[in-house]
């Protein structure tokens, strides 16, 4: 089947779900699932499985789910200036309100623009509203060769989503920040501190 999210300007977002399983779907149970569906922006393939309830139709942000995911082939040039094909795995449990997830995820062929592909590898350590789709970022860390980018922020608002992060590298190589971004080797290289908002 396929679930279609409606947007304001009258698009939609269409979700092509290819196997659904559930188990125990019945009133004041744990339901057990397991999907196999894909995203549209940006496009990849998920498969998760897991457990959510008893569903708490009073408060429905009591409601608890739970389980683990794949997230393979994404396609970042789907996502503003990116290109390059992520994949990613986690897991995450908790009310529907505040859903804390982990994952870790890597792309061989990130770049920015016309940069040349870098390879990259991330973790993140978050909190998700499944009722405003809100995001609290407790940790991200990205590696590029022998350096680490240290953020943390959130993704939050209710007309319109914004994204605010404090980024700090502690102990970076400049030529590995720059890599993704340039055309040609970077012109400059050498130990670099930065802190960005």
């Amino acid at each position: 089947s396929t679930l279609d999210v409606l947007r304001q300007n009258g698009s939609r977002f269409t979700f092509p779900i290819h196997h659904l399983h559930m188990e125990d779907l019945a009133r004041d149970k744990q339901v057990s699932y397991a999907v196999d569906m894909d995203t549209p922006k940006p496009y990849g393939a998920i498969r998760a499985s897991g457990h959510f309830g008893p569903l708490n139709v009073q408060t429905l942000g009591e409601t608890r789910l739970s389980g683990k995911f794949t997230y393979d082939h994404i396609r970042l040039n789907d996502v503003g200036r990116l290109s390059g094909t992520m994949q990613a795995s986690g897991t995450f449990a908790g009310p529907l309100s505040a859903i804390h997830a982990t994952a870790d995820a890597q792309a061989h062929d990130f770049a920015v623009g016309q940069g040349m592909p870098t390879s990259i590898a991330c973790r993140i350590d978050c909190t998700v509203s499944g009722l405003t789709g809100d995001v609290q970022y407790h940790a991200m860390e990205a590696r590029a060769g022998d350096t680490t980018v240290h953020a943390s922020g959130a993704t939050a608002g209710a007309a319109g989503k914004a994204t605010t992060l404090d980024i700090v590298v502690d102990q970076g190589r400049a030529e590995d920040i720059l890599h993704p971004f340039l055309r040609r080797p970077a012109p400059i290289k050498g130990p670099v501190r930065l802190h960005a908002h």
